[in-house]
C-alpha cells in the first residue's frame, strides 16, 4: 500500500508537468523517426517499432492527463494541498462527536501527536485499516497519540457501524472539513504533531506496521 501511496503523490504533484512533456517528446520523436517520409513512417522495421512505442507512450500519457485533470482532481488536489501544508500549522476543523454529538475541533489535540483517518462506511479499505489504526490508539496512547477518525456522514449511520466495533479511538463527523477535505476520496490519513503541524500524509489503506511508522518519530521527538 506503500508503493499506491507514492504513486498517487508522484502522479498528484508531477504527473500534469511528466506526461504533456512525454507527448510532446513522442510527437518530436515521432516526426525526426519518419523524416522525409509520407505520413511520417518511417523506411525500416526497427524504425517503424520505435514510432509504435512512441505512439503508445503518448495515448498513455495522454489518457493520465486527462485523468489527472478530471476524476482524479479532487484527490490530486488534496495531495498537493497536504504537500504545500507539511510542516506548517494547521487551520483549526469543527465537528462533533459521534457518541454524545459534542462539539470537539482541531485544535483541541494540541500538545497530542494526533492522527487523522478520513474514513467512510462504503469504503472497504477504510473499514479494514480501522482495527489498525484502533491498536495503535492503544498501543500509543500512554506516549501521547491521539487517532481520530472524520467521516462527512450522517451520524446515525456512524452511530449503527459504531454499536458494531468496539474502537476506542474518537470518531467525529462533519459536513464540512475545511482544509481536510479531498472530495470523496478515502481513506485519506494525515499526522499532526503536538503543534499541530502537519507532518505526514497519506492516501489509501495501511497497515499497523505502516502506520506506526508514520508517528513514532513524532512521539519520541
Amino acid at each position: 500500500m506503500q508503493i499506491v501511496d507514492a504513486l498517487f503523490k508522484f502522479l498528484a504533484l508531477w504527473g500534469l508537468w511528466l506526461f504533456p512533456a512525454i507527448i510532446l517528446l513522442s510527437i518530436l520523436g515521432i516526426v525526426w523517426l519518419g523524416r522525409g517520409r509520407r505520413l511520417w513512417i518511417p523506411a525500416t522495421w526497427k524504425g517503424r517499432a520505435g514510432t509504435a512505442v512512441l505512439l503508445v507512450a503518448m495515448l498513455i500519457s495522454g489518457a493520465l492527463t486527462a485523468l489527472l485533470a478530471g476524476p482524479l482532481d479532487p484527490l490530486a488536489d488534496g495531495i498537493r494541498r497536504f504537500h504545500r501544508l507539511q510542516g506548517e500549522a494547521t487551520a483549526d476543523v469543527a465537528f462533533r462527536k459521534v457518541s454524545d454529538d459534542a462539539e470537539l475541533s482541531l485544535h483541541e489535540f494540541r500538545g497530542q501527536v494526533t492522527v487523522v483517518n478520513l474514513w467512510a462506511t462504503w469504503c472497504p479499505p477504510c473499514v479494514q485499516e480501522l482495527p489498525e489504526l484502533d491498536r495503535l490508539q492503544r498501543d500509543y496512547r500512554d506516549r501521547g497519540l491521539a487517532v481520530v477518525t472524520l467521516s462527512q456522514q450522517e451520524r446515525e449511520r456512524l452511530i449503527a457501524f459504531a454499536e458494531k466495533h468496539d474502537y476506542d479511538m474518537t470518531g467525529v463527523y462533519a459536513r464540512e472539513v475545511g482544509w481536510l477535505d479531498v472530495a470523496d476520496s478515502r481513506p485519506v490519513t494525515v499526522v499532526l504533531d503536538r503543534d499541530g503541524k502537519l507532518r505526514e500524509f497519506t492516501v489509501g489503506a495501511r497497515d499497523y506496521e505502516g502506520f506506526e511508522e508514520l508517528v513514532t518519530p513524532y512521539l519520541d521527538g
